[in-house]
Order: C-alpha cells, then sequence, then structure tokens
C-alpha cells in the first residue's frame, strides 16, 4: 500500500538512542527493563504501566466544538464524552469499517509535569463510548511510567475503556513482539526544532485479514508486532473509529489553575509547520484494501483555549496536514479571558468558518467593539468619507504587472449589509498574550537613552531639508522607512508588495505598513495600516 506527498522529500527519520550501542540477535525482541524505581513511582503495582481509566465529567455531558455545536462528520453529530482527567486534540473519521490506519507524526519533546503524560497517536477503535476496545501507537512523553521526560515510542491497548485491561508497550501480556529492531519504550531521536529541521515517525495499525491479527508498522515497513485476535471482541472485526492527534492525561484539566503539561511542541495548531506538531500522509485503510485519505473527517479539541486542532491544505500538498497541540499557562485567569471574549466577539448575524482557520463573525454595523468606546456613545456613522479623491497617478512601467489580492475568508462566503466582518477572537489568542490587558495592542516602546538619536551609516542624522531628525532610538524595534515631515498631512498612501517573512518566535512580528503622525517623540499620536 503507497500514500504518496509531495512533502517526503523534506522530513527525516528518526532512530532509537539504545540502537547506538547494539542490536539484538536474530530470534531475540528488544524489550526496555522494568526497574524497581519504576513499579515504585506508579500509584499500585496493580496499576502499573497501564493508561489510568478515563473518568467522565457527567453521563449526559458530551464535547462541544469552539462554536458551541457538537463535532460532527456528514451532519451526524458525535455524542463524545468529556473527560475529566483527559483533554485531547483530534482529527477523527467514523461511519466505516476499518482495517487500518497510517500518519506520518511530527516528533517534539513538550514539557511535561511529573504526574501527567502527553502523547501524539493514532487510535482505531470500536464498541459503546463507556467501554470501547482501543489499540494505539504513537509518541509519549511520560515521566511517571519511564522515570524521565524523553520522547518515546509507545504502543497501548484496551478492551474496556482504560478500566481494568490493556497496557503500554509490553508491561502486560497482550502484544506479540516479532521486530528484533524497534524496542516499545525506548526513547527516540533527534527532536524537531522549532523553525529548523523537522523530524517524524510513521506509523500504521493494519489488520491481517487471513488471521484478523493488528499489526503495528513503523517507518519504512519495520513489522514491530501485533495484536492477536483471539485477545480482542468488537476489534477482531474492524474498528468503527480512527482518531489522529494528541492527548494531555492529567488531575488538572478542565479547571484552574490548569496543568502545565504540553501537547505536541507545545504551540497552537494555528503556528503551522516548523511550530506546531503536525501529522502528515493521514490515511486509512477498508476493505476495499486501499490506502486513502478518509472521505469524511472532523476536528475536535477539547479545550481549544490550552490544546487546538486544525485540518489545514496548501496548494502544495496532496492531502490535508493535520496540526495540533499548545502550551498552558498554569496561572491564567479562565474568568477574566472569558470576560474579555464576551467583550471582544459582538453577536454575530453571520459566521463564516474560513479554509485557514479563522472564523469570521458578521456583526451589525453598530454593534462593533469600536462603540464601547466612551466617546462614540451617540455616534452617527458616516458611511463613505465626504471628499472625492483626485489622486495625482505617477505613471509606472510595472503598472500592468502589479495584481491585486484577495483574503481568504472571501472564497468561504460574504456578510450580509448592515454588517462587517470581523475575526473571531479565541481563549487561545488570549492565552498567548503577555497579559489580558496587553491583548492586541503594540508593545510600549522602549528608548535606549532620552538623549540618544539614529544616526545614519555616516554618523550624521537623518535630515529633510537640511533640517536634522532627532528620532530616539528604540529598544524593542527596529524600522526602515522612508518620511517625510514638515507640512500638514491630511492623507497618504501607498501599493505595498505582499510578502511572508520569516518571524522567529510567537512574540514577534514584523509589518509592512504607513504611520501618519502627530505630537512630540515620546507621546505621539499614530494611526497605520499595511500588513503584519
Amino acid at each position: 500500500m503507497e500514500f504518496n506527498s509531495k512533502n517526503g522529500s523534506s522530513k527525516l527519520t528518526v532512530f532509537q538512542t539504545w540502537q547506538k550501542s547494539g542490536s539484538c540477535p536474530k530470534g531475540t525482541v528488544p524489550i526496555r527493563r522494568i526497574r524497581r524505581e519504576d513499579l515504585l513511582r506508579a500509584q499500585s503495582v496493580q496499576q502499573f504501566g497501564r493508561k489510568p481509566q478515563e473518568v467522565v465529567l457527567k453521563s449526559n455531558t458530551t464535547i462541544e466544538q469552539k462554536d458551541g455545536r457538537f463535532a460532527s462528520i456528514n451532519s451526524n453529530a458525535l455524542a463524545l464524552p468529556a473527560i475529566v482527567n483527559r483533554s485531547a486534540a483530534i482529527l477523527a473519521t467514523v461511519g466505516a469499517n476499518y482495517t487500518g490506519a497510517k500518519a506520518d507524526i511530527n516528533v517534539w519533546n513538550p514539557n511535561v509535569e511529573p504526574e501527567d503524560f502527553t502523547t501524539a497517536q493514532v487510535w482505531l477503535k470500536a464498541g459503546p463510548n463507556d467501554n470501547f476496545e482501543s489499540i494505539e501507537s504513537g509518541w509519549t512523553v511520560n515521566p511517571q511510567l519511564y522515570g524521565d521526560k524523553k520522547t518515546r515510542l509507545f504502543a497501548h491497548w484496551t478492551k474496556d475503556s482504560y478500566k481494568t485491561t490493556g497496557c503500554f508497550d509490553l508491561q502486560c501480556s497482550g502484544f506479540i513482539q516479532t521486530s528484533s529492531k524497534i524496542a516499545l519504550g525506548a526513547a527516540i531521536s533527534p527532536i524537531s526544532m522549532e523553525l529548523g529541521q523537522q523530524y517524524y515517525i510513521t506509523i500504521g495499525i493494519y489488520m491481517d485479514e487471513n488471521t484478523n491479527n493488528w499489526w503495528l508498522i513503523f517507518g519504512n515497513g519495520i513489522t514491530i508486532g501485533y495484536w492477536p485476535a483471539s485477545t480482542l471482541n468488537v476489534l477482531k472485526n474492524s474498528a468503527t473509529m480512527v482518531e489522529w492527534g494528541g492527548q494531555v492525561y492529567s488531575p488538572n484539566v478542565r479547571k484552574s489553575p490548569h496543568t502545565k503539561t504540553a501537547m505536541g511542541s507545545g504551540k497552537f495548531a494555528s503556528s503551522l509547520k516548523g511550530n506546531a506538531c503536525y501529522m502528515e500522509n493521514i490515511a486509512i485503510v477498508d476493505f476495499s484494501t486501499q490506502l486513502q485519505y478518509p472521505p469524511e473527517v472532523t476536528t475536535l479539541a477539547e479545550e481549544n483555549y490550552c490544546y487546538s486542532a486544525l485540518n489545514h491544505q496548501d496548494g502544495s500538498e496532496s492531502s490535508p496536514t493535520f496540526y495540533f497541540g499548545g502550551p498552558v499557562n498554569g496561572k491564567a485567569n479562565f474568568k477574566e479571558i472569558d470576560e474579555k471574549l464576551k467583550q471582544l466577539n459582538k453577536p454575530a448575524v453571520k459566521t463564516i468558518q474560513s479554509e485557514d482557520g479563522d472564523i469570521i463573525d458578521c456583526v451589525d454595523i453598530y454593534k462593533q467593539p469600536a462603540f464601547d468606546h466612551h466617546a462614540l456613545k451617540n455616534h452617527i456613522i458616516q458611511m463613505k468619507p465626504s471628499f472625492d479623491l483626485k489622486e495625482e497617478r505617477l505613471s509606472s512601467k510595472n503598472e500592468s504587472t502589479k495584481l491585486a489580492i484577495f483574503q481568504t475568508w472571501q472564497r468561504s462566503g460574504s456578510c450580509p449589509e448592515g454588517t462587517v466582518p470581523i475575526r473571531r477572537i479565541r481563549r487561545e489568542d488570549l492565552l498567548r498574550a503577555k497579559s489580558v490587558q496587553q491583548f492586541g495592542r503594540k508593545p510600549h516602546e522602549v528608548v535606549l537613552k532620552s538623549n540618544t538619536t539614529i544616526e545614519h551609516k555616516d554618523g550624521q542624522l537623518p535630515s529633510i531639508n537640511t533640517t536634522a531628525l532627532a528620532m530616539p532610538v528604540i529598544v524593542n524595534r527596529s524600522a526602515a522607512t522612508l518620511v517625510t515631515v514638515g507640512y500638514n498631512y491630511i492623507g497618504a498612501k501607498a501599493d505595498i508588495n505582499v510578502w511572508t517573512p520569516n518571524v522567529e518566535a510567537q512574540d514577534e512580528y514584523t509589518t509592512a505598513q504607513i504611520w501618519l503622525k502627530a505630537g512630540p517623540g515620546d507621546n505621539f499620536e499614530s494611526i497605520e495600516s499595511g500588513w503584519t
């Protein structure tokens, strides 16, 4: 079974650290040794090596998407229970009999609290929500089980929703290993770097149609072993649900203070490749025996303000890439954040889901955020300028080569008359800010010294008409600008060339813009626009 990707050449596979020190002879299998200290870290000897039982919030409580609706496929709602001690961000498919699934899983090493664990994995499930069977594999950081915070390959299974059956790796009977090359539970490396080289593991789980055993395949066709059909019930026929994504286990999810355990790379899904953890070459196998991208999928993030999910496809990809994960600010004041969201996000007349992940709310023009300003309490909107600007056209040989652009959300719909399109602010947007009060603002300019000014490379001050411009040196800004002063300006414009430059860190930004300013250098007013 082959599944091609235009992105395949850019990915590098990983190896297991123990392989640097030797190899197992033919006829043996590598098994990570369990030590006394491993058992002492467990809640009990009986619980060692198992995922904790899922604790359902309420028997009638189900997970809602961030728009308040249930996750659905083909308009059929998925009534997934809300789990108290788990938080997941997944891509899911249901509605068929699945005999296999795979993905290339981007490898990271997120922060994990001592009693928690985080995974990036594939699940194949069958059975009712309160008593499902599941076979799973991917990578995990699990300090309580393994005794450190290394990223490790794992496999897991359960026959009863983690109540009394199943375990990680080979910590109990159930999984039969056949490979002498791969050790379950062993560390993997190297790890992906932010805005640097990306590494991945390929995980495939497939049913043998002759024996109904489920085989775990690693990398480029290495058969690690199998879950025997004789140890399973409903899964011995097929899976009825497949999930890809991340999961955080912690007693401190869905509460404040929240666990600081991260998922994926520790960055939100919207950060995209080089920042967010992702899965590529996602595929399922059904009884057609063809490896294919699932015909219908849905994304689900149980705590989208902590861990988000985004299924994204750009023009260069043959199939969508699924991004997931996020950081957590354990001290976040969710009540303050929710109050701010209520203030920012006005009631929508219509909502448009953009293909790039943005949600655009069409808001009554008189209910937009501007009218929260005390000076605009009785303001009557001026629908268009009162002037008819006569522009002095500057001839350009390049005029015919310039192309106008559009906004991505416009492909998905338009706002009705009397409304304005406003990008919806989400919890994760506020969580990225240094504070709720600072959200959406440019940081305060920090001047190097009160008597320090910018000089040209020839050591002279910039000037216009021989008049020197005493512009202060700003510590946290760097600009390259064309400037004019000396008149009373009532307008400015430019055609701004559009690019996507590299931005190094999440708390940095870059702009290409126009400023119109007035007032003293240390307390000026400014109105600005451009791209960022």
